[in-house]
């Protein structure tokens, strides 16, 4: 439900809706009630003010699989109070200015600025100027799952302790990688069914959040992670994802099947293959991909629809790691297939 009202000269606009966003949206109006009903049901309840006259407002939004993406275009000034939600809301500032303000912090930022705008369970305000704006959220939960420890356990949450990127270098990072997800959602349609490449791009969003801005989440392993980085915690590992590697597997759903943390499996992984469990997840992919394209024939399935298949949303990252591997590429395969 949205209300619109005149305050002082001040048009505001209030939303509480929290409801689904279409699967792709796109609005373009003069309407402060609609722009805040939309806002609000990408970036969670907030209540909108301006002390302008309302001029356009180009709004868009998009979900691929625990990745909402939206775009704001405002041309006018724009106050906002957003109520806490438990998703993480990321901004990526490309024209105008966004202030923000949240448990005694302020920022503000620029063109080419990326912004920590929520965490989970915390208010924030602030004023957008003429800012166009991209942004990527994802919930809470995925966090704690890339940070550590088993989905059984009961994990301190991870919680922010500034809302500015700790270097250049690591703003740099997340700009990249914002910008490789916006690519990938934008051109690669057929990949929003793909629970592998969904779910691996936000957990890589979710990985170099904890590394560009400060946060709570320890990066040391310790005496336990030590002990159970044995031989038996990688032959569980493998089987796991020897036999899952066609579904959106996490470092939290292969440390749970190994019954060990997070850590543990790192360390045991690195000790024996000197590999990442996730580069040997790769590898299993990679040659499921490779009988797949031997079994394809030119009737078959689009190296590109086998690439999406065992989760490479580069096709030209998929075609480099597939050269590594087997001294041609995918191409050549698929056409030597019978």
């Amino acid at each position: 439900m949205t209300s619109v009202m005149e305050s002082a000269g001040r048009p505001q606009a209030t939303s509480t809706s929290t409801s689904e966003l279409p699967y792709r949206f796109h609005l373009e109006t003069t309407d402060l009630g609609e722009a805040c009903s939309f806002m609000s049901r990408v970036y969670g309840p907030a209540r909108i003010s301006t002390p302008d006259k309302i001029t356009l407002a180009r709004l868009s939004a998009r979900a691929a699989g625990p990745l909402r993406l939206g775009q704001s275009d405002l041309r006018m000034t724009v106050d906002y109070h957003a109520a806490p939600t438990g998703r993480v809301l990321i901004g990526y500032v490309i024209a105008g200015v966004v202030r923000r303000r949240a448990a005694g912090e302020e920022a503000v930022f620029g063109p080419g600025d990326v912004a920590l705008l929520k965490q989970p369970g915390q208010a924030y305000s602030g004023r957008s100027e003429s800012a166009l704006m991209r942004t990527v959220s994802f919930e809470a939960s995925l966090l704690d799952q890339v940070a550590d420890g088993l989905p059984d356990r009961a994990p301190v949450p991870v919680r922010f302790t500034s809302m500015t990127a700790v270097s250049a270098a690591a703003a740099k990072r997340l700009r990249a990688t914002l910008d490789f997800i916006w690519e990938l959602v934008a051109g690669h349609p057929e990949a929003d069914d793909q629970p592998l490449v969904t779910g691996s791009a936000a957990r890589l969003l979710a990985v170099t959040v904890l590394s560009t801005f400060p946060n709570t989440a320890a990066t040391e392993p310790g005496q336990g992670d030590e002990h159970d980085a044995g031989h038996g915690t990688l032959e569980r590992a493998v089987r796991f994802i020897d036999g899952h590697a066609g579904s959106d597997l996490s470092m939290a759903d292969i440390a749970a099947a190994a019954n060990v943390s997070i850590r543990a499996v790192q360390l045991a992984f690195r000790r024996e293959l000197d590999l990442t469990p996730l580069a040997y997840l790769r590898q299993v992919r990679l040659e499921r991909a490779h009988r797949d394209l031997l079994a394809a024939g030119s009737a078959g399935p689009t190296v590109t629809a086998v690439s999406v298949r065992w989760g490479f949303s580069s096709s030209s990252r998929f075609a480099a790691y597939y050269r590594e591997a087997f001294g041609v590429p995918p191409s050549y395969t698929r056409k030597q297939a019978r």
